[in-house]
């Protein structure tokens, strides 16, 4: 995706009244070029702001043209190259941390799993080696905004394999597993990017954090973690959280449960 994006431009709608079609932004640009319009792909946005997206780095330079604007009957497209900083509000340091999980069923025991109960904030940089052989304790590394928003304790609810016969209205049952997590750190806050994620790392003693954050109540940072799981399926799941002071947040993918 972020290769594809090389190659694309941020356009800026001014003047747009009467309101104006996505067609014409492209038959304007197509125009002003001399461009197949099949060749670009435009994407909205946000409010009159475009991506477009073009075939190459050469008809890329082309069309930004040193940032010079198209100026069409009724309105004017102004051209910026994309970056990963658009739209972005500032860097945000992160902590490496230790992870340790309890509770986690044999037949949910996978790296997808562990992302599901992580879901807020952290990106698992790596597995210890010791959790394959083991199902009593998921141990990870991953880098995270605030290890204090890890919460200590949570349940998982995984999903039971639906039945042969068709109920009306349809009915699901879940098991429900209560799992603990232990956060030890293992460096300050940093700016790292891009890093390898099979390169070793030293383990920590698993522990709590030892500070909150003020923003964070205690009561918030229990929850629940709901996924569908049983053996041999591609099946949806979700992150349901509970007792929080926002929103709750839902999200939506394809996961491979580890077989029973």
């Amino acid at each position: 995706m972020e290769e594809d994006l090389r190659r694309a431009l941020v356009v800026v709608v001014v003047g747009s009244r009467p309101p104006f079609s996505e067609e014409a932004i492209v038959a304007e640009v197509c125009k002003a070029h001399d461009l197949e319009p099949s060749s670009l792909e435009l994407l909205r946005a946000g409010v009159e702001v475009y991506l477009l997206v073009l075939p190459d780095e050469a008809t890329t330079t082309l069309v930004f043209n040193d940032g010079r604007p198209i100026i069409a009957e009724s309105f004017r497209l102004f051209f910026r190259r994309w970056t990963r900083f658009t739209a972005s509000t500032g860097a945000v340091p992160l902590h490496l941390v230790d992870v340790s999980i309890s509770g986690i069923p044999p037949h949910a025991w996978e790296l997808a799993t562990a992302k599901q109960l992580l879901d807020e904030g952290c990106w698992i940089r790596e597995v210890h080696q010791e959790t394959a052989s083991r199902r009593d304790c998921f141990r990870l590394t991953t880098w995270c905004c605030d290890p204090g928003l890890i919460p200590p304790a949570m349940d998982l609810c995984i999903v039971e394999p639906p039945v042969d016969m068709e109920e009306t209205p349809p009915v699901r049952q879940a098991l429900q597993y209560p799992v603990e997590i232990k956060v030890a750190p293992l460096s300050q806050p940093s700016t790292e990017e891009g890093t390898d994620a099979s390169a070793g790392v030293g383990a920590g003693e698993g522990g709590r954090p030892a500070k909150k954050t003020a923003a964070q109540p205690a009561a918030s940072r229990n929850g629940s973690r709901c996924m569908c799981a049983w053996a041999r399926c591609q099946v949806d799941t979700w992150t349901k959280a509970k007792h929080q002071t926002r929103p709750p947040k839902h999200r939506h993918a394809n996961r491979r449960m580890a077989p029973r």
